[in-house]
């Protein structure tokens, strides 16, 4: 039985989207560009000072490894009969993905997320960004609008809370990586940015970025040849940690397949121009080449890319029913294009370079273990660049198959640097919290609560490492939950908002319990 009231639960419930939509309207707010939301959470603090509760504010701003550090503390003392309690901590982020249909003209530095609510069939309730254009933002907006909802409620009962802001989740989680400890106090933390009411994630996989720069070498276009632009578009992508395991094609990949093809066909084939993906942590859904092809060889080139269509979506034929593979005339103009050389040594690393699940837990059963996303390709000024995201809940798999990608790399004399290593957050079977989640859960809602480790990076681990005590061997408790967020990180994002209320309610009598 729910020791807070289903009035209370459901105003609070009703005021974190209220105020999900106001984050909504906070622009920028992609990673690296938290100003704007901190400005904000400023302004929030100093409105509820206003009504009488009291709030503290601690502002973690500084530079490190040429990023910018926006973290956000806010303190509130614990309501009447909870002082005695311990200290809890309520952990989201402040930034999100920002990705845009193709056409799109929305631009993320200077135009809020437009929301849409529609009432589906097969999934009830949900919220979507206007028509799909972009991200919802709703990983992790919806977990900050959870954490100010209590912040600002003088009804809810809880022990002392410090509320973690964090900046730059989304892009190598820069602001857990070099959180100032002294902020926080607590021996337990909830992080809310989780996407699955019903199940309590108490695991996660630890990242790292290997970064490959192979250097281009350019010559004049040949006489009697035609810019072509070449492009793999339509499909699905989604978050390369916990939609990797679905199998989806990767464009950057099937980009290398297709000028391997086309490199046995058109021995003269130069590439001008590649691009793929501007998100390491989302499987790519569009790549972008522009070849030189010998005018006489044009129209075979197009049947080429016919067939190379046909064979990929007899592959993909129940996985990507939108994928689609065109040919048009070049409309940029290009008077220098790569070297063979730099071709067949980019061609050789989309080729070979580890994609998708690597391997599978041995313990947890239908859990990924390790596995690595080709998330993005580009042409710079003097390389081509080519970024893998590398998740494994075991540090030494993750570390092997950097090894294995900075081999690769070597071979073809081309550059390589790994970094943002993030760590794995270990499952402790153990967790106080996650006993005290499991039975809320069963007392409220007569039914178990999913508890697992999920294979995407959570700052949970970096918060897990950073208050490690090496005496006693433990480390803060921690926990994440969240509603269910379909299709992160992708124009598709989708928060279903009859999820929102049962962990509103869940999260408010865990608090109510802690006495």
């Amino acid at each position: 039985m729910s020791k807070i009231s289903k009035t209370l639960v459901k105003e609070t419930s009703d005021r974190v989207m209220e105020l999900f939509e106001d984050i909504c309207k906070i622009y920028p707010r992609g990673s690296k560009k938290e100003k704007a939301a901190c400005d904000f959470l400023k302004k929030f603090v100093e409105e509820q000072k206003k009504k009488g509760i009291i709030l503290e504010l601690k502002h973690q701003c500084e530079e490190r490894e040429e990023k910018p550090i926006n973290n956000i503390v806010i303190t509130k003392p614990a309501t009447p009969g909870y002082e005695n309690a311990k200290k809890l901590a309520l952990q989201a982020h402040l930034d999100m993905v920002c990705q845009k249909i193709s056409g799109s003209t929305h631009d993320f530095d200077t135009m809020p997320i437009i929301t849409e609510i529609k009432n589906c069939k097969e999934r009830g309730k949900i919220m979507t960004s206007k028509n799909n254009e972009t991200t919802l933002g709703a990983d992790d907006g919806i977990g900050m609008a959870c954490i100010l909802a209590v912040l600002e409620s003088e009804n809810i009962p809880h022990p002392e809370i410090q509320a973690i802001f964090t900046s730059d989740e989304e892009d190598g989680m820069s602001g857990a990586r070099h959180f100032d400890s002294s902020f926080v106090t607590a021996d337990r933390l909830i992080n809310i940015d989780a996407e699955t009411e019903g199940t309590l994630y108490y695991g996660c996989a630890g990242g790292i970025y290997a970064n490959i720069n192979i250097p281009a070498n350019f010559v004049k276009k040949p006489e009697g040849t035609a810019l072509l632009k070449f492009e793999i578009s339509g499909l699905k992508g989604g978050h390369s940690g916990i939609m990797i395991h679905k199998g989806r094609a990767n464009a950057n990949r099937l980009m290398g397949r297709a000028l391997n093809y086309f490199i046995e066909g058109f021995p003269n084939i130069m590439l001008a121009d590649i691009l793929g993906g501007d998100a390491k942590n989302a499987i790519t859904t569009k790549a972008v080449a522009v070849v030189a092809v010998e005018n006489n060889l044009v129209e075979k080139f197009k049947s080429k890319a016919k067939n190379i269509e046909g064979i990929f979506k007899y592959e993909y034929s129940s996985l990507e029913e939108g994928l689609k593979v065109s040919v048009s005339d070049c409309k940029e103009s290009y008077e220098k294009v790569m070297a063979k050389d730099t071709l067949d040594k980019t061609v050789a690393i989309l080729m070979t370079v580890p994609n998708g699940v690597l391997d599978m837990h041995t313990e947890i059963e239908g859990l990924v273990e390790t596995s690595s996303n080709l998330g993005v390709v580009a042409l710079n000024e003097a390389s081509v660049s080519l970024i893998c995201f590398v998740r494994s809940s075991i540090e030494s798999k993750k570390k092997f198959v950097v090894e294995q990608i900075r081999h690769i790399a070597e071979k073809v004399g081309a550059d390589f640097v790994a970094d943002t290593d993030s760590p794995e957050w270990n499952p402790n079977p153990d967790s106080q919290l996650m006993k005290l989640f499991q039975k809320t859960y069963s007392d409220i809602f007569n039914k178990q609560l999913a508890c697992k480790s999920v294979h995407a990076g959570l700052e949970c681990g970096y918060f897990f490492k950073r208050f490690f005590d090496e005496k006693t061997q433990k480390s803060i408790d921690a926990v994440a939950i969240g509603p269910n967020i379909d299709d992160v990180h992708i124009p598709k994002e989708t928060l279903h908002l009859d999820t929102v209320e049962p962990v509103v309610e869940l999260l408010l009598n865990v608090m109510a319990s802690m006495d």
